[in-house]
Order: C-alpha cells, then structure tokens, then sequence
C-alpha cells in the first residue's frame, strides 16, 4: 500500500463510463495542473462538448475555465447539496479506487510518489469491464463505436447559444437563480432544442 494519503485527479466520459487517464500524487491537484490535465487530454482524445464539475475549488479557478473556454466546452456544475447529481462519477471514483487497491495488493508497499502507474493500470481495467448498463459492452469498445462528435462549428454554435441563454435566463430572472443553476437551465434548454434529451413530466 502507498505510504500516505493518495489524491486522484479523475476525468471520465460519463455517456460511455471511460475513464481518461488519471493522475495522481501526495497533494490534492489544483490550479494549473488541473487546467492542463483536460487540455491534454483534449489533444489526445478530443474535447467533450460538455464537462461536468462538481463545486470544489481545484475546477472552479480561472485556469480551468480559461482551457474550457479554449475547446469550446460547456462547464455544467452540480447543484449545491445535490450529489446525487454526480453519482455516475462518485461511483467511478470508487470502482477506480477498489481496483487500484486490487492492484497494489501484490505490490506491497508503493511510494506515493510511484503509484500513478498503477492508477492509470487500474482505469485501464476498469474500462474493460463489461458494464450492465451498456447491455454488456465494456466503456472502450461502447467509446469507440459509440462517439459522437462536433465539428467545430458546431461547437461554436452550441457554445454561443448556451452563453446567450443564461444571460438571457439571468437577465430575467434576475437574483432568484444562481449562474449555475441558469447555466443548467440553457444546457438542458439545448439538448431539447436539438433532440439529444427529453423531459418526463410527472
């Protein structure tokens, strides 16, 4: 086991449950390094139209949304006090988690410092785990037939719509909605617009 408290900085593609190479280290991961973790892994994989984000300050800074700005990707954060709204990546984390303890069970004792291999082996595994809730296919093989992408028009466009929205829902709402929650309402404005979603009213 690593001889102190380990932190993981983990992004996931949520719609096919893939984790994105993973890092890790003795300290919580914050700022800058947070900031080139996704832009990085835009490069390599592609920027996301959408990042989910809960209300911790290691993804809330002005790097962060300077590189989200930068791909054009939608930040879309968690309501206050509503976790269950994150739930998809509180149970990745702790899948991700099991499997690296699963992983350095045999290792004995790691240095902090040296775990990171063994957290991207254990994304790695996890990501071809067959998962129920993709009828059976494992998160690499659903990632790699299922991908849906943008051009960057399209991208742009979406953006800008969203933008104009909040400030439009901010703008008559005025201080009964938070910028979030009017972000939430564009996003999901959006996605009905567009026919990505639909709204079951009960």
């Amino acid at each position: 086991m690593p001889d102190s408290e380990r932190w993981i900085h983990h992004v996931r593609d949520i719609g096919a449950g893939y984790s994105l190479q993973p890092i890790s280290g003795r300290e919580p991961v914050r700022g800058v390094e947070v900031a080139a973790n996704p832009d990085a892994l835009c490069c390599r994989h592609g920027a996301p139209l959408f990042l989910k984000r809960d209300n911790g300050g290691n993804l809330n800074t002005p790097d962060v949304d300077e590189v989200l700005a930068l791909h054009c990707i939608i930040p879309l954060n968690s309501p206050v006090r509503t976790p269950n709204y994150n739930g998809a990546m509180e149970r990745s984390q702790r899948t991700l988690k099991e499997e690296l303890e699963r992983q350095l069970a045999p290792a004995g004792t790691v240095q902090t410092e040296a775990a990171e291999p063994y957290v991207r082996a254990a994304a790695y595994e996890i990501n071809h785990f067959p998962l129920e809730s993709l009828n059976g296919s494992s998160p690499c093989h659903y990632r790699s037939t299922h991908l849906h992408t943008f051009t960057g028009n399209e991208r742009k466009a979406a953006y800008d719509w969203i933008t104009n929205a909040r400030i439009s829902i901010l703008e008559k709402e005025g201080h009964y909605v938070s910028v979030q929650a009017a972000q939430r309402w564009a996003v999901s404005a959006w996605l009905v617009k567009n026919k990505l979603m639909t709204i079951n009213r009960h």
